[in-house]
């Protein structure tokens, strides 16, 4: 990880401090709202401080995520508009009756503002593969216009609001690996379907068991 994408962390912590500042917890909300205010608080004073404890923590979690690595990309007015680029590792997608796909390396692009906003639209992910801008479906449920979050949007609401990033990514992961077949955006290819290079999910690969294993092994 660059010192800009940690330069990056702190100043979305600053940001969400600004923003508790401005719009305090009042006295006549519940006591678990302020506890919980207090508690997002305690953790973003020392990522906006840049302490080494609370940056190390944190790089240490990420670390573990299935990513082979996380960059920065400053915008014409520098973080404001910037955004952390993750890499993933190869994945696993796995349906909720238990078939797989080998569905490769994916980009993880989290804007800055979409994380100060909250603004789940703003996330994007894309499969690493040719041809990858003329693709309308990068994944069962997720195309070039719509996103079935399902329950995800609320984990990765709350990963959002009190900037936890290895929560953020880690969300993603779960996402991308996850495919419900009851409401799909799109369809991955069926076993031993073969589908030209350009065709939405073309790179996806379903998997048998030792497939699956061979591949874990490897990694």
């Amino acid at each position: 990880m660059t010192a800009e994408f940690i330069a990056a962390i702190s100043y979305c912590a600053v940001e969400k401090l600004k923003n508790f500042r401005d719009y305090p917890v009042s006295s006549r909300y519940y006591i678990d709202m302020q506890i919980e205010r207090a508690t997002a608080i305690n953790y973003l004073v020392p990522l906006a401080n840049r302490e080494h404890r609370a940056l190390d923590e944190l790089l240490t979690r990420l670390r573990k995520l299935k990513y082979e690595k996380y960059e920065f990309f400053s915008g014409e007015y520098g973080h404001a508009d910037g955004y952390f680029l993750g890499t993933t590792r190869p994945l696993i997608m796995t349906s909720d009756n238990d078939e797989k796909w080998n569905i490769g390396r994916y980009t993880i692009k989290v804007p800055v503002q979409g994380v100060l906003n909250r603004s789940l639209e703003t996330f994007k992910m894309r499969p690493i593969v040719p041809d990858v801008e003329i693709l309308h479906a990068y994944h069962p449920h997720h195309t070039s216009n719509h996103t079935c979050w399902s329950e995800w949007s609320k984990s990765l609401t709350e990963a959002c609001a009190n900037c936890h990033f290895d929560r953020i990514f880690g969300t993603f992961l779960g996402f991308l690996q996850s495919y419900y077949p009851g409401s799909p955006l799109a369809r991955p290819p069926e076993r031993g379907e073969v589908r030209d290079p350009g065709t939405d999910m073309y790179w996806m690969v379903q998997l048998n068991q030792e497939e699956v294993k061979s591949i874990v092994l490897r990694r």
